[in-house]
Formats: C-alpha cells, sequence, structure tokens
C-alpha cells in the first residue's frame, strides 16, 4: 500500500517532529514512526515469506506500527485484540496461515525502536511459526492482498475479508475526500485497530498528516471531559453507542472544547440523539452519520450538516460507487422508497472471504455485468439518493409466527426517555424473546410501556435491566454476550 508509507515517509522529511501517534503514555513523531517501521520491517522480512500474513497483537501504537511495518514490505497484515483468547488466537493461525505473530515481547528486535519515549515500548518480539510448505492462497493474488480483517460469522465462527491494496486505498480516498481530516486536526479514538473503522482511523490521519490520540476505556468514558481539553482533540469517530452516551453527557453541559466533528456508523443512528448534539454542540460540532460494512468498507456518508437535517438518513454513496435496493427473494431493482436489501458496487468491493469461496460466491455476485456486494441490510433510497438503514436481515426474526424486528423494539423502548441503551436477544431454543437495556426505568414499566405500543407478537417475553450492556471488541452492544450473562444469573 504505497500511498500511505511515501505519506509517512513525505511527512517524516518535511515535519518531523510532529506527533503522530500519542496515548496517555507517550508521543511519536513522524519521525520515530518512519524510523521504526523501517527496522521492524527489515526484522519481518529476514523471518517471513512475504506472501503469507502476519498477525499483530498488542496496544495500539504497537499494532499500529507494525501494521506500517508489514505494508512496507508489501506483507498483508492481521491485527488482532490484544486481549484475544489463546483458542481464538490458534484459530486464526491455522484459518488465516500466517508464519508470524508480532506483538510485544521480552525477545527479538530489543532496542529498535527509535528514541523511544516508553520503556514499555523498546521491544517487540516476533514468532516464527511453523507452516506446511505449501503455497499460500486466497480469493485474490497474493500481491493483491492488504490484509486480511476478522468479523462475526452467522455460524459464530470468525470470517477473514479479504482486503486488497486497490479497494483499500480508493476508501481511504473516498472517505478522506468527504470528511477532510486536516493536518491541525487530533483524532481522538478509542476504536480498536483489528476493526476496520479504527485501522482507517490510521489511514486516514496519515492522508491529512493528522495526529491520533488513543484513548483508554477510562478516558473515552467517565474521564471524557478532561480528556477532551487535555487533548485538544479536534474529531472523534464513535459507534452510534458511544454516541447515545455522549448525547446524554452532552445534555448534561459537557462541553466540546476543541472538537469540530464527530463521526459515527455500525448501526443507524436515532434521531433523539442527533437533536441532542445538535441542540447543545451543533453551532461549533458538526456530525457525519455514515454506512458501511468491512466486505467495502465505506459505503455511504452524511454529506456536511446533512446529519441534523435529516434525521433518519445514514448518507448518500461515495463518488465512484453505486447503491441499489434490491428484492430480497429473486434481486429485481426496487422502486425509490421501497424497501429491501442493500446491494453495493464501486472498486472498493473487497475480494471476499478467505478459504470460503462458497460464501464469496453468495455474497459477492455479478447482475448486468457489474460486480455487486449483496450487504444483508435492509433499506430504502429516496429521490435524493439518501440511503436509510432498517437493519439487518439477521435482525429480523419469527416470533409466534409472525415476522418481527429487532431494531423495532429497541426504538420504542428509547422513545421512554430514560432508557441510554438497548439490545434484543431473538428467541431460540426455549430461550425468551428478551430485551436487556441501561437506564433508569423500572422493568414492569418499561414491559407496560412497549405493551401499549407493539403489536402482541413483537412484546419482549422478558425484560431485563443492565448496570451495563456487554460489548464485544469493536465497542458494539453484544447480545450474545449478554444472553451469557443471564443463562449464568
Amino acid at each position: 500500500m504505497q500511498i500511505f508509507i511515501e505519506r509517512l515517509q513525505r511527512l517524516s522529511a518535511h515535519r518531523p517532529e510532529d506527533p503522530f501517534l500519542s496515548d496517555h503514555e507517550s508521543t511519536w513523531t513522524y519521525r520515530m514512526v518512519n524510523e521504526a517501521t523501517l527496522r521492524l520491517s527489515t526484522h519481518i522480512s529476514r523471518l517471513t515469506d512475504p506472501q503469507r500474513p502476519c498477525i499483530i497483537s498488542g496496544p495500539p501504537i504497537v499494532a499500529a506500527i507494525s501494521t506500517l511495518a508489514c505494508l512496507r514490505l508489501g506483507k498483508p497484515f492481521i491485527v488482532v485484540s490484544p486481549d484475544v483468547p489463546n483458542q481464538l488466537l490458534n484459530y486464526y493461525i491455522k484459518d488465516s496461515g500466517a508464519d508470524i505473530l508480532a506483538r510485544p515481547g521480552d525477545n527479538s528486535v530489543k532496542g529498535d525502536w527509535p528514541s523511544a519515549p516508553d520503556k514499555g515500548l523498546t521491544q517487540v518480539e516476533l514468532i516464527s511459526i511453523p507452516l506446511p510448505l505449501s503455497t499460500w492462497v486466497t480469493c485474490a493474488p497474493s500481491h493483491e492482498v492488504a490484509c486480511l480483517i476478522y468479523t462475526s460469522g452467522s455460524t459464530g465462527t470468525p470470517k477473514a475479508v479479504v482486503c486488497t491494496y486497490a479497494a483499500m486505498e480508493f476508501s481511504a480516498k473516498a472517505i478522506q475526500n468527504e470528511l477532510r481530516y486536516g493536518e491541525k486536526d487530533v483524532v481522538f479514538t478509542s476504536l480498536p485497530l483489528n476493526f476496520d473503522y479504527g485501522l482507517y482511523q490510521l489511514f486516514l490521519s496519515l492522508m491529512a498528516g493528522s495526529h491520533i490520540y488513543f484513548a483508554t476505556a477510562a478516558e473515552s468514558g467517565f474521564g471524557l471531559a478532561g480528556s477532551l481539553e487535555r487533548t485538544s482533540a479536534t474529531i472523534i469517530p464513535m459507534v452510534p453507542h458511544s454516541v447515545e452516551k455522549l448525547a446524554k453527557l452532552v445534555t448534561r453541559g459537557l462541553a466540546p472544547h476543541s472538537v469540530r466533528l464527530i463521526t459515527t456508523t455500525g448501526a443507524a443512528l436515532d434521531g433523539d440523539t442527533r437533536r441532542a448534539l445538535e441542540r447543545h454542540w451543533g453551532d461549533r460540532v458538526d456530525l457525519r452519520v455514515m454506512y458501511g460494512l468491512t466486505e467495502c468498507k465505506r459505503v455511504a456518508i452524511m454529506p456536511p450538516r446533512e446529519s441534523y437535517a435529516n434525521l433518519e438518513a445514514s448518507g448518500r454513496a461515495l463518488p465512484g460507487t453505486d447503491i441499489s435496493i434490491r428484492s430480497t427473494t429473486d434481486a429485481s431493482e426496487l422502486r425509490e422508497g421501497v424497501q429491501g436489501e442493500i446491494y453495493v458496487t464501486g472498486p472498493h468491493l473487497m475480494a471476499g472471504y478467505h478459504n470460503q469461496p462458497e460464501l464469496t460466491q453468495n455474497k459477492y455476485i455479478m447482475v448486468d455485468g457489474k460486480r455487486w456486494l449483496r450487504t444483508g441490510d435492509l433499506g430504502r433510497l429516496d429521490s435524493g439518493g439518501y440511503l436509510y438503514c432498517d437493519g439487518r436481515n439477521e435482525s429480523y426474526f419469527k416470533h409466534k409466527g409472525f415476522r418481527v424486528s429487532a431494531s423495532e423494539i429497541i426504538a420504542n423502548a428509547k422513545t421512554l426517555g430514560s432508557i441510554t441503551s438497548a439490545l434484543v436477544i431473538p428467541p431460540k431454543d426455549g430461550f425468551p424473546l428478551t430485551l436487556c437495556y441501561e437506564g433508569n426505568a423500572d422493568e414492569g414499566a418499561l414491559y407496560n410501556y412497549l405493551a401499549g405500543r407493539l403489536e402482541p407478537h413483537s412484546v419482549p417475553e422478558s425484560i431485563r435491566k443492565f448496570t451495563r450492556l456487554p460489548l464485544n471488541n469493536n465497542g458494539k452492544l453484544d447480545p450474545k454476550a449478554a444472553k451469557e450473562q443471564i443463562d449464568h444469573g
């Protein structure tokens, strides 16, 4: 991915002492990061096959530098959570065909971080992984593969999206052209780099010459007010769940300080949250609601200030790409305003899924001579090209013989006003249709409220109040983990 490495080298030459990567312990300048990636890439090249992936695990700055080192080599990389369980890490190794693991450690590459500002980052351990002699094969030529990004699978087993250099470069340029990160910006992010939304903060910041601050959970949670002031943050990328919590703080008087832009993607952002942000921060802070998925990175972005004006839309297609709404039964194209499955085409489409040819053929299909991605999400388009996301096909389920929408249940629950976050666990194998929530509402009162607003078949059979709803590694609400907590009392 030469565009990012070229950009890093240029920034290192022209702005060598400007900060690039920071956390609560250290700051790395463009020069330091450039030198560190060069030295680390030299060590990696001596130990590995350049065509096989490198698995990267560690805190954000270590992961970011290791990622850029792999990009220097043209070696595919896979970023995993630093807290990944051993069983899952072993699955990633076996499934991906990786031949090396890069992580903080006490062996190898000692002392090669130039002028390291933090002793904890002076060492990276490179662990070679024994492999068969067979050639590494995936759904794209190996020299075109930039990285594999693992996402949740419907079977419970993660699947790897094969991301090509061309698609990732196109996506980064297109997103930057819309969001306009600048060289004076400080990007305040708690998004993990194994989440594509978090990974692209690294790429967008390189495109713009921005400064990234990797925030801890505490800094982006209870300590947010002090963190925004201390870091002079100007851009905050957030998942919708976090934006909802931010809106609550904003209504209680949280000041924006230097913040000028909030971006969000991952699910539709409700109108109440948008109105709260506009009412208190709207004169100084723009909100850019977006829609996308790993298989094509970004699909749509709301234009400037439009997220406050159009409270339901998730954006318009990126220039050079197209969105089509098609029937879930015969894939015929539907007219404006009619709900169907969202299809996407353009240079941002990734290659497919690693080691899953049938899934690749099912999700990436040819229609009228074009390659389209079937997103599995339901939505509509209006006459102005704005996309309205109505949830995933999987967010609909059968209950008592009727088709029920989890999004509809959650949206109605939030209208009570004292519900800050909510998720739905669909009924299965004797487990009842369950609504889990955070907020001040009483469980019985919430049940009666929903019973007065929903069809009888959509009313949850069980309602559970949580002090804090569980999140997955990407910071999204995790219904599976909530169910496990209920099962275990």
